[in-house]
């Protein structure tokens, strides 16, 4: 229990959990092609994600869903006993996506990486509620009855007697842990599992000590 009296009343925080199933997987996705030239390394790496997105597009996947993430071109060494010589260039390109029908979740994994063949790379999967407004006020609801009942614990404890809430402060709240996928072997579709999310509320609630 967190919690400290003073002078002023008894202060306290309550804190609501609500598990409710996620609705949107979130991908970062693409290629990081190595090439001998910065010019071979964009061709190839544009051709590749290219190739993704349309295979992404195929599964249902929206354009208003799909985002840049991340392009990124570096050159790449190896060591020799006396020197560094430039062994070739990188070239990295994801984009972010938005998959709203889980139900088909594995089937948009399956088709990136079969679009993006050797050269793909799966850097972020993870599950979210797209609009949490239900959950976030059902939670809040819950941090008030465990800030009541503690701030109720306290003063009984001390012989007091709890007065009104004189104030509250919410406190910055968040989403519980993110599943992740589960990649299969290439022949098998690949399973999906979106788990529960957990939206947490915390207040900060002072109440007075009646008369």
């Amino acid at each position: 229990m967190t919690a400290r009296s003073d002078r002023h009343g008894i202060l306290v925080l309550g804190t609501g959990v609500v598990s409710t199933p996620p609705d949107v997987m979130h991908l970062v996705l693409g290629v990081s092609v190595r090439r001998d030239s910065v010019a071979a390394a964009r061709a190839d790496a544009a051709r590749l994600t290219r190739t993704i997105i349309t295979a992404l597009k195929d599964t249902g996947v929206d354009d208003r869903d799909l985002q840049t993430a991340r392009f990124g071109v570096h050159p790449e060494y190896r060591h020799t006993e006396r020197r560094r010589l430039l062994d070739g260039y990188r070239v990295t390109s994801t984009v972010r996506v938005t998959v709203r029908d889980l139900d088909r979740a594995g089937d948009v994994v399956d088709a990136a990486i079969a679009a993006g063949g050797n050269d793909v790379v799966l850097d972020h999967v993870a599950f979210a509620i797209e609009d949490d407004t239900a959950a976030r006020s059902s939670a809040r609801a819950l941090a008030w009855k465990d800030a009541l009942a503690k701030a109720e614990e306290l003063a009984g404890s001390a012989g007091l007697t709890l007065g009104d809430a004189e104030w509250i402060a919410e406190q910055a709240g968040g989403v519980g842990p993110e599943p992740m996928a589960r990649l299969a072997a290439a022949e098998a579709t690949t399973p999906i599992e979106s788990g529960a999310t957990d939206v947490v509320v915390v207040l900060e609630v002072r109440f007075a000590i009646a008369p």
